[in-house]
């Protein structure tokens, strides 16, 4: 039952769309789609209510006063949307600032680690990067642009895989589609090193 729960809310949220092809990646676009999926969902039933429990209305299919009742409604459909469209962005912002902010500080801690002690802090590096990893897909950004090559990169680290398969359920074929999905979706990575990410998540230049 909480499975075909969670399911439901998942399809009523347009979350499938988030899933729509290999290519599909969070962003504006996706939110403006499951913004308009949710805003007919809200939208529709309220309609049918509003010009079916109207005093004084027959029962009957009016294709011009239909018309007519869609054109009073608009305000609503324009608020609803509105309203829904802020709530997804908001939420995906401060998805793709706490992914940035992440990114960050493994850079950081990368750059700064002491050369002396590398070897025994590798380890605690590679989880690091596998939890962000793992984080990427969950939040469906790991094939934007300016995440896609450090996915890449450190998914090829075998240490960093080694704790992603350890620490991620179904880890090692999991790891293995996201790559492959990524493989296709952007071109080779070279071995320049990943530039450095603004909070607002644009790539500073070294």
């Amino acid at each position: 039952m909480g499975r075909f729960v969670d399911r439901a809310v998942s399809f009523l949220a347009g979350e499938w769309i988030l899933n729509w092809s290999r290519h599909t990646v969070n962003g504006g676009t996706v939110v403006a789609a499951r913004a308009a999926c949710l805003t007919a969902w809200v939208y529709i039933p309220a309609f049918v209510l509003k010009t079916t429990l109207s005093t004084g209305r027959v029962a009957v299919f009016d294709f011009r006063q239909g018309l007519a009742d869609v054109v009073d409604t608009l305000p609503w459909l324009a608020t609803i949307f509105a309203g829904i469209y802020a709530i997804f962005y908001t939420r995906f912002s401060s998805q793709w600032t706490y992914l940035a902010a992440l990114y960050n500080q493994i850079m950081q801690a990368q750059l700064s680690m002491p050369t002396d002690d590398r070897e025994s802090r590798m380890g605690t590096l590679a989880a690091w990067k596998a939890g962000f990893i793992e984080d990427a897909e969950d939040l469906h950004l790991a094939a934007k642009p300016m995440f896609l090559v450090a996915v890449r990169q450190w998914g090829g680290e075998p240490l960093v895989a080694e704790r992603y398969s350890k620490n991620t359920v179904g880890g090692k074929q999991r790891l293995k589609s996201l790559l492959d999905r990524l493989e296709i979706i952007g071109p080779s990575t070279d071995d320049n090193p990943e530039p450095l990410l603004s909070p607002q998540g644009h790539r500073c230049e070294n």
